[in-house]
């Protein structure tokens, strides 16, 4: 039935400028994901995306066309062009790209539902949405079932989808509801049903995700947790066994009966040994390879050297000691099966740690790869003992290569995916696994990777730096034996634990979360017959329930006709009608909220981004005031604060003084010496608890210590500034508003914290080094002018008058006594000038 009357050209007006609005809709959102593709090709992600391009340049062409038909009125050519294209693109893609199925089904189904109740006509609606459900279905089907095989993963891009599309289906939501009264109800019966069905379906698929994954993501990370400690198991046996060998050296008796007669051939004091074996040192360095010195201590003749010659042969049978050396109590090389770059050894830091004051101990380096030779290796000393008591007599020591570790790390594999990484205790790679996407832990954000060095065993998931989700279990490289050790083992575990490795299982999300996705697999089959269903339901009960309502609607074109006695039906007057409106108010409302939850972000954002200028500037000072200064400044200024002033913990621990203000009243305060006893108000409980403590109304704190410089205080908050454990001091932040401080602020003031601790301390320690610096080039100087004296007077010139000068002291003197105790009367003195 076709209406001519003046009623019916003002609906086709009103559908026209709908679809005109929803052309524009989509060609600025399409326009934006654009933009976002043309990034994610630059990024050389793969071919598909240029399918997605292509795609994206068919919705804005399609768009273009039906803003010129809709303009014409053709406007339900224009709708049917629309959704059409949306469908087949959106099918295409589904089959070309992985991951994408349910942010295409379900926006699918909306916009249709969204484009066709606004711009043609009831009946052509319920064919778009049936259309659109069946092509809906069929994408989730092919993706649930896995129809298609080798589906690209574009990494990013259902993201990208996501963050631009469901704005876009939002505004054709929005643009619905507002006219939804006004279709027919027919129309609204089938967008109902379609409805519930897409909530009952993302709501099973969302409580899927929010039950079954977090219970299957921790058994799956207790298992990679139990596979970290197992690897980190076999690090420490490799230790063990390598650092075993080089101690069945240290015990042999022929080393130790030559090291006895080595340490025994020495004359003097230790002072003239020390200045002996220097000089050899210095001989050594400068001698050809063919010098009897360099000759005696590597030759592997067995008469000349035999200790020498059974270190050659240890190394033959143990090839990955690339270089063992021994040295006795002081230093000096008795042996090495190569050259080595010194001779005297006592001042590194191996020997010394290994001497350990002759108490002896193991030790064990951090593992360091090689440029020169492409290897990494550590470094291993053990004490060689000697005599009834266990006396040191010389230190073993090997460099270790480490190429059977990296092995062990390469094969431990699971899966397809699953690969063992080793990190040192900077969260530095080590060793890690091939990856079948190729990619190497090493890109991983640093702090991602400082999780790994936690003191108990766990598990995480994260991004890599390829988009692409993983699993790591990891486990502290520790002393993780599980039966009763020898001293000598707990003694090399210990040594081990010292270098504070971890041992880190990684594998694809993909493969760890098979089992649940196969859960969800089926969970999603039940819940697309449900939505099947419910398309099916909202068709029969349409034709069922709308068939009055089409009488009445006949009857009403009766009474256009001019026959009075017709029934006239009550309009926008039924339960339809009045759940219009809730849904209009609730929609409004929503808006609202998101609108004011945009508003919260952005603050957030500004609050963060000045956090970081805050950070930014902190870690350019050097000056302890000009830091706190900074500080305070940069706080009050960035959040807007009523007051913001430092404390700064004195020597003793139990004092706090202010070292820094903002305002007048700081700058009085800090002129009176203020201060405050730990634990007294809420800086010294700040200070004592090492807590943040948040007062939001402080005349309702018990404890709170007013300021008269500071009456207008309503808020306050003092965060501790600590570091390792340690309360440096405390940052206090008033506000003049009551609950003008909240959480937030306290978290971003944690963080201003945690950066002012480590600036204080870098800080303290660039000027402890600066006076260590002057203070040795001061007793160079005077040591210098001491050589250059030539008589006894002069040295005790030189001594008076550079130590005056040095200490400040106004008068210095120098006296000599007899042995009687008699003065001789021979005295020095200088004045500081």
């Amino acid at each position: 039935m076709t209406n001519h009357n003046p009623s019916s050209a003002n609906n086709n007006a009103v559908r026209a400028h709908n679809m005109i609005r929803i052309d524009i809709i989509m060609i600025v959102g399409v326009l934006l994901m654009t933009l976002a593709f043309i990034y994610l090709a630059l990024q050389e992600v793969g071919g598909p995306i240029y399918f997605l391009l292509g795609a994206n340049a068919s919705f804005i062409v399609v768009s273009v066309i039906g803003l010129w038909l809709s303009r014409r009125e053709r406007h339900e050519l224009a709708s049917w062009l629309l959704i059409i294209t949306i469908a087949v693109m959106f099918f295409i893609a589904n089959l070309l790209v992985d991951g994408l199925s349910w942010l295409l089904s379900i926006p699918l189904i909306m916009a249709t539902a969204a484009i066709t109740g606004q711009t043609i006509p009831p009946k052509q609606a319920t064919r778009a949405i049936l259309m659109s459900v069946t092509v809906a279905i069929a994408i989730m089907l092919f993706d649930l079932l896995e129809l298609v095989d080798n589906r690209a993963i574009i990494p990013y891009a259902p993201v990208v989808v996501a963050i631009i599309s469901l704005p876009m289906i939002a505004a054709f939501v929005y643009l619905s509801v507002r006219n939804f009264r006004d279709y027919m109800l027919r129309t609204k019966m089938i967008i109902a049903f379609i409805a519930v069905g897409v909530v009952v379906t993302v709501s099973v698929s969302v409580v899927s995700v929010l039950t079954l994954r977090p219970s299957m993501t921790v058994q799956i990370g207790e298992t990679l947790t139990v596979k970290a400690d197992g690897l980190s198991r076999l690090v420490v046996s490799f230790f063990l066994d390598k650092t075993n060998q080089i101690i069945a050296i240290s015990e042999t008796d022929i080393i130790g009966d030559l090291l006895e007669v080595q340490n025994g051939s020495y004359r003097g004091s230790e002072a003239d040994i020390r200045a002996e074996l220097q000089a050899l040192d210095e001989q050594w360095v400068a001698a050809a390879d063919d010098d009897p010195l360099i000759q005696a201590v590597t030759t592997s003749d067995r008469t000349l050297n035999p200790l020498a010659y059974q270190l050659v042969e240890y190394q033959q049978t143990f090839p990955d000691h690339s270089e063992i050396f021994i040295t006795d109590r002081y230093g000096a090389t008795v042996a090495a099966t190569r050259r080595l770059p010194n001779y005297y050894q006592a001042d590194k830091e191996w020997w010394q740690a290994a001497w350990n004051d002759g108490n002896g101990a193991v030790y064990i380096s951090q593992p360091e790869y090689d440029e020169s030779s492409g290897l990494t290796v550590s470094l291993i000393a053990v004490p060689v003992f000697g005599g009834g008591e266990h006396e040191v007599i010389g230190v073993v020591r090997s460099t270790l290569v480490l190429s059977e570790l990296g092995e062990i790390i390469h094969s431990v594999r699971f899966g397809e995916s699953g690969r063992a990484i080793l990190f040192n205790e900077a969260a530095e790679v080590v060793f890690e696994g091939d990856s079948p996407s190729g990619e190497s832990v090493a890109d991983l954000d640093i702090d991602l990777r400082r999780q790994f060095l936690a003191e108990e065993p766990y598990f995480l998931t994260a991004t890599t730096a390829e988009g692409y989700e993983s699993l790591f279990g990891y486990a502290p490289v520790a002393n993780v034996s599980w039966t009763e050790t020898h001293d000598t083992e707990a003694v090399i575990e210990s040594s081990v634990d010292d270098l504070g490795l971890v041992a880190v299982i990684q594998q694809g999300a993909v493969e760890g979360f098979a089992p649940v996705t196969l859960m969800m697999r089926n969970v999603q089959l039940v819940t697309i017959g449900a939505l099947l269903l419910a398309a099916l339901g909202g068709l029969l009960m349409a034709q069922f329930l709308t068939r009055p309502i089409l009488a009445l609607a006949e009857a009403a074109d009766i009474m256009a006709s001019g026959n009075l006695d017709a029934p006239l039906p009550t309009a926008y007057k039924d339960e339809v009608g009045e759940l219009t409106v809730s849904v209009g108010d609730m929609a409004a409302e929503l808006r609202d909220t998101l609108a004011d939850l945009e508003q919260r972000v952005a603050d957030r954002t500004r609050a963060l981004a000045a956090s970081a200028e805050v950070s930014r500037r902190l870690s350019t000072i050097l000056d302890e005031q000009e830091l706190v200064a900074t500080v305070v400044e940069q706080v009050q200024s960035a959040f807007n604060y009523y007051h913001v002033h430092i404390y700064l913990m004195n020597e003793d621990g139990d004092t706090l003084l202010m070292a820094g203000g903002t305002g007048e009243a700081g700058a009085q305060m800090l002129a009176q010496g203020h201060f405050i006893p730990r634990g007294k108000g809420l800086v010294g409980r700040a200070a004592e608890t090492n807590m943040t403590v948040l007062v939001p109304d402080v005349s309702q704190e018990e404890g709170w210590l007013p300021n008269a410089l500071l009456p207008y205080t309503k808020a306050e908050a003092a965060v501790p500034i600590t570091v390792g454990g340690r309360t440096l001091g405390v940052l206090d932040v008033q506000h003049n508003m009551i609950d003008g401080l909240r959480q937030t602020d306290a978290t971003l003031l944690e963080a201003v914290a945690g950066q002012v601790a480590i600036a204080l301390q870098n800080a303290r320690a660039y000027q402890k080094t600066q006076h260590e610096a002057e203070q040795e080039a001061l007793v160079n100087v005077i040591r210098r002018q001491l050589d250059q004296a030539d008589t006894v007077e002069g040295v005790l010139q030189v001594a008076v008058r550079e130590l005056g000068r040095a200490l400040g002291a106004e008068e210095t003197r120098i006296r000599l006594q007899t042995e009687s105790g008699s003065e001789n009367g021979r005295h020095g003195s200088a004045v500081q000038s």
